[in-house]
C-alpha cells in the first residue's frame, strides 16, 4: 500500500520538465522498450494538491502478478484517488496502453478539471482486462467521469457523477464485458 500526496513521486526522468507532473507517473514508453511490469497495485491512497496535477498516470505498463508465464491478476485492493477534502486537480486515474489484468475491490475517485477514469488501449493496440467491484465511486467536477476504449471489463460502480463536463459525462466505446452503474448523475455536460 502506498500513501502519496501531490508532488511526491514520479518514476519518469522527464517528469521534472512538466509544469504540474502527475502525483504518480509510471511511464514505460520512456524506459527503453517499454518494459515496466506492475505486480501489485493494492490499497493505494493518492491525494490532490492545488497545482492542477493528475492523480495516477500509467502509460505502457503490464499488470501481471507473476511475470514470466501466463498473465496473472494484479490486485488493486481498496484504492482511493482524491477525496472531498483533497480532490485530484486533473485526471484521476489514466491508464494508456496498459496490458494484463487489474482488479479493484473498491475504487473511489474524486477529481476536478479532468476525467475521473480513463482506460485507453487503442493507441498501442494492447490487451487489458479491468475489474472494479461494487462499492466503487467516481465523482468528477468540470470533466467527464469515465472514458473506456477499448478493453475487456467487468466494472461496477455504485455511483458515478460528472458535473460541468466540456464533453460527455461518460464515454464507453468498444467494450467486451459489462459495465454496471448504480446511481448516475450527469449535470451540464456540453456534448
Amino acid at each position: 500500500a502506498v500513501l502519496i500526496e501531490a508532488g511526491s513521486f514520479s518514476d519518469s526522468p522527464s517528469a521534472g520538465a512538466l509544469a504540474n507532473p502527475p502525483v504518480v507517473n509510471i511511464n514505460g514508453s520512456t524506459v527503453g522498450s517499454g518494459k515496466i511490469t506492475i505486480t501489485d497495485f493494492s490499497d493505494n491512497r493518492v491525494f490532490g494538491g492545488p497545482n492542477g496535477q493528475d492523480g495516477v498516470v500509467i502509460n505502457t505498463a503490464t499488470f501481471d502478478a507473476v511475470p514470466g508465464g501466463d498473465i496473472q491478476l494484479v490486485s488493486g485492493g481498496d484504492t482511493m484517488i482524491g477525496s472531498a477534502a483533497a480532490p485530484i486537480q486533473g485526471d484521476g486515474l489514466r491508464l494508456t496502453n496498459p496490458s494484463g489484468m487489474l482488479e479493484f475491490d473498491d475504487l473511489d475517485i474524486t477529481n476536478n478539471g479532468g476525467t475521473g477514469m480513463i482506460v485507453e488501449t487503442k493507441p498501442g493496440n494492447t490487451s487489458f482486462n479491468l475489474t472494479v467491484s461494487s462499492g466503487s465511486t467516481i465523482n468528477t467536477t468540470n470533466g467527464s467521469a469515465m472514458l473506456l476504449d477499448p478493453l475487456v471489463a467487468d466494472v461496477t460502480f455504485d455511483m458515478v457523477t460528472s458535473t460541468n463536463s466540456p464533453t460527455n459525462g461518460i464515454t464507453i466505446d468498444t467494450l467486451d464485458g459489462s459495465v454496471t452503474l448504480g446511481t448516475v448523475m450527469i449535470d451540464n455536460a456540453a456534448a
